[in-house]
């Protein structure tokens, strides 16, 4: 146990470049904090495997007896980004064997001190495969598809469980750009909101515009529409799941919905809380143009939105409206 500290102190002291005296005195109590911790509440491995979860080995782990993992597990990532703002890159992954490995390594290389947590829910291809292999990221399993919204509120449930200040969201497909992150991070530094949502409508090309399905784009429209005359946030794009979220303004929100329209949830959560969104611009990919959704399709899927704006609103205006901005 004391060979283990000493080596986190000398990582500390090297990261940092503080005082020695200083440095040594804060590891140490930092690390004392993990094992009581550990003690008070049993060995996290038990914890992760009653939540279906697998930490991946870390670089900073020293040798010893104990697997890779073990040692993972009493030292959460975090760890790295101590005395610094911590974000957490988080992609909810379902079935993207073809891009789950290029959207990973091109966050590893952008360098921006971020953690990554993939949640995988319930794939059906080689994607837990892939991800077993991989090292220096959190990875959960669903047991079965839960549905976007359930990996989603799982995963903010980490951030905050593990106490992080932000959280970015992006899928695993690559209709998300990983080098975009760059731009949530600057504008997140230049002015502090609540949610920055990518918005694939204030900054497209032409070509990128009329590729788009225009089935998409009009309900896409008329439900940010309908979400805009509720609440005044003025959005341009209220699906796009490109988002960074400051973990302390999402303990204020009761999520629920299961399915993909829990953004919409979201949204009006937050409108209730009285949260600030502004939107940035990301760029607009679709990799299955050639598929279009039939009208019966097209009509249940806004009809569902419509029932997740419905219960929202309806719960709210019941407890206590006068609290929100309209």
């Amino acid at each position: 146990m004391w060979s283990f500290v000493d080596f986190f102190l000398d990582c500390r002291l090297l990261f940092c470049q503080l005082n020695c005296k200083f440095a040594r005195a804060r590891g140490l109590l930092i690390c004392s904090w993990f094992f009581v911790i550990n003690t008070e509440h049993g060995t996290l491995n038990k914890e992760h495997r009653t939540q279906n979860m697998e930490y991946h080995r870390m670089p900073f782990c020293p040798t010893t007896n104990e697997s890779h993992r073990t040692c993972a597990e009493h030292l959460p990532l975090s760890c790295v980004n101590l005395g610094m703002t911590k974000y957490l890159v988080f992609i909810p992954a379902y079935n993207v064997e073809s891009s789950i490995e290029e959207v990973i390594d091109t966050i590893r290389r952008a360098q921006w001190g971020t953690d990554i947590l993939v949640i995988d829910d319930g794939s059906t291809d080689g994607t837990g495969r892939l991800l077993n292999r991989m090292e220096d990221i959190f990875v959960l399993r669903n047991e079965g598809n839960r549905g976007y919204g359930a990996t989603l509120i799982k995963g903010f449930e980490f951030a905050i469980s593990h106490n992080y200040d932000y959280i970015i969201t992006l899928d695993g497909d690559k209709q998300h750009q990983p080098y975009e992150i760059t731009r949530f991070i600057g504008e997140n530094k230049r002015r502090e909101v609540d949610i920055l949502s990518g918005s694939r409508y204030l900054e497209t090309s032409g070509e990128e515009l009329t590729d788009a399905p225009a089935e998409r784009m009009k309900v896409n429209k008329r439900i940010t529409r309908t979400i805009n005359q509720l609440t005044g946030y003025n959005l341009t794009d209220a699906f796009c799941g490109f988002k960074l979220y400051r973990v302390e303004a999402l303990k204020k929100l009761h999520l629920s919905e299961p399915g993909y329209g829990m953004p919409l949830q979201l949204l009006l959560e937050a409108w209730k809380k009285g949260l600030s969104i502004r939107e940035v611009p990301v760029k607009m990919i679709y990799f299955d143009r050639e598929r279009r959704i039939v009208h019966q399709k097209l009509f249940s899927r806004y009809r569902y939105y419509l029932e997740i704006i419905k219960n929202e609103t309806e719960t709210y205006e019941t407890t206590d409206i006068s609290r929100a901005p309209r």
